[in-house]
């Protein structure tokens, strides 16, 4: 980089165009101001938000769980129907892995009303199970997720996956 005296007599522009063909060339990668994050999935917010509202309740059951996420839904979405194929296509995620059905079965619990409590906790916790398995994750709160808590409007998307969980039983 160059010293102080050296940058003295250049523009403004210069010397940002000068420090960034500097850092590039050691093979440092920049970031300029127009490169953005990329853009957290619509739901992902909702179930973000409605996370940190659950967890700061002194009630937690599941029907304080759906307000929490009902009172995110209408900000983030226009569509709650499209909220819920979303979120049941994250519930789906989980329902694929073959060790995960293995150790719900296995545990005693209902896998479809698990994974929709985990993908409640996060896509980070998702993976995690998927990875880890759900009882090296969860550990005894499990026991708390044995009951679903998604609306009605849901059902027609669990209704979908249940039928193709029997399928591949059968198969």
């Amino acid at each position: 980089m160059k010293n102080v005296k050296e940058n003295a007599g250049m523009s403004a522009s210069e010397l940002v165009n000068t420090n960034v063909n500097e850092g590039t060339s050691k093979g440092n990668k920049k970031i300029t101001g127009t490169q953005k994050r990329q853009a957290i999935p619509a739901m992902w917010r909702v179930l973000g938000r409605a996370k940190k509202t659950f967890d700061a309740q002194l009630d937690k059951n599941n029907a304080t769980k759906l307000r929490c996420i009902e009172a995110y839904l209408t900000s983030e979405m226009n569509d709650s129907s499209k909220f819920w194929g979303e979120f049941m296509e994250q519930v789906e995620k989980l329902l694929d892995s073959r060790k995960y059905l293995r150790d719900c079965q296995h545990l005693g619990y209902d896998a479809a009303n698990v994974a929709e409590h985990i993908v409640f906790l996060g896509s980070a916790m998702l993976n995690k199970v998927l990875k880890y398995g759900v009882q090296n994750v969860l550990g005894n709160d499990l026991m708390l997720y044995s009951e679903k808590f998604t609306p009605k409007d849901a059902e027609m998307y669990r209704e979908r996956i249940t039928a193709f969980l029997k399928d591949e039983q059968v198969a």
